[in-house]
């Protein structure tokens, strides 16, 4: 791949969360409120994203609002997932991540500085969200068949949880690995590898933008439903 495509990749990336945050707006009324949690959090990484674009533009470093995007966005994924899991003990453990990992993200900005680019504190991000993405699918398991068909998002839920957790599993593999990558391929490979992540990006914003739609044709047909009943 050429830079040519490396920038509109990385351009994609950074306007994709219009995609969901247009959906969720357009059918905000029948959104549950964990949905609009997450929107919160899509739309901080579409500010973050914009504005460390546009200072990569002026050749203006951006790590600092990078770092800032991760220790802003992890508490409102975990929010999404704290309002989303039934059993209390999982919804604790939410309690436990984002304060655990806000103070690692304080650790490493005293010893690294903010203006370093912190894959140590992306990776724990990634790492927590991917397990919380597996308490998940734990409550689940743990739910009888009566309490999962009376809730009209648990199957959009399974979406978003999907779209989420492949992401950041998968982007908890790349932190893990680009210290290295970055100090021992070329300016092209460096390039190429962070265009992977931000098509990952892209692909995770579009999940999420089919589940806020599949959100909303539940509640209209639940609300059809309750109506005809009550007719």
């Amino acid at each position: 791949m050429t830079r040519e495509v490396f920038a509109w990749i990385v351009k994609a990336s950074v306007i994709s969360p219009l995609i969901p945050l247009i959906l969720l707006f357009f059918y905000r009324n029948a959104q549950p409120k964990q949905n609009l949690i997450l929107g919160v959090s899509i739309l901080l990484s579409l500010v973050f994203d914009v504005t460390a674009w546009t200072l990569a533009q002026e050749q203006i470093s951006n790590n600092l609002i990078i770092n800032l995007y991760f220790i802003f966005a992890f508490p409102a994924i975990m929010w999404f997932y704290h309002e989303t899991l039934i059993k209390r003990s999982l919804k604790v453990l939410t309690r436990i991540f984002t304060i655990a990992f806000l103070v690692v993200a304080v650790i490493f900005a005293v010893n690294e500085g903010m203006d370093t680019l912190s894959f140590k504190t992306w990776m724990v991000s990634s790492i927590l969200i991917t397990v919380t993405s597996f308490f998940f699918v734990a409550d689940l398991n743990l739910m009888d068949a009566s309490s999962f068909l009376n809730n009209p998002y648990h199957k959009t839920n399974i979406f978003i949880n999907t779209s989420l957790a492949l992401y950041y599993f998968i982007t908890t593999v790349m932190f893990a690995v680009s210290d290295y990558v970055f100090a021992h391929s070329t300016r092209e490979g460096g390039f190429a590898f962070w265009a992977c992540h931000n098509m990952l990006n892209v692909m995770k914003n579009i999940g999420l933008a089919v589940a806020f739609y599949m959100s909303a044709k539940a509640s209209i047909r639940r609300g059809q439903e309750n109506l005809h009943h009550n007719v």
